[in-house]
């Protein structure tokens, strides 16, 4: 599957709180200070707090398909 996301971070993002009063959607949050268990062998925490949005997961349309659905998400938000 393939997809197109909308990430958003900061390094003093609040996203829990964003997140309450937000339209979004979270496919996933992560949070500073946590440490992600995939490709950190280091085991080294994130430096800052954010989320992933699917923003099409327009699987057998192509590209052209998620172009479109990025813009139309980018127009709306």
């Amino acid at each position: 599957m393939s997809a197109c996301v909308f990430v958003a971070s900061g390094l003093n993002f609040d996203v829990d709180r964003y997140l309450r009063s937000s339209p979004f959607k979270a496919k996933t949050v992560f949070r500073k200070g946590e440490i992600p268990a995939k490709d950190n062998p280091d085991r080294q925490p994130r430096p800052d707090s954010g989320f992933v949005v699917i923003v099409s997961a327009a699987d057998g349309h192509g590209l052209s398909a998620q172009v479109k659905a990025a813009v139309q998400f980018l127009i709306k938000h």
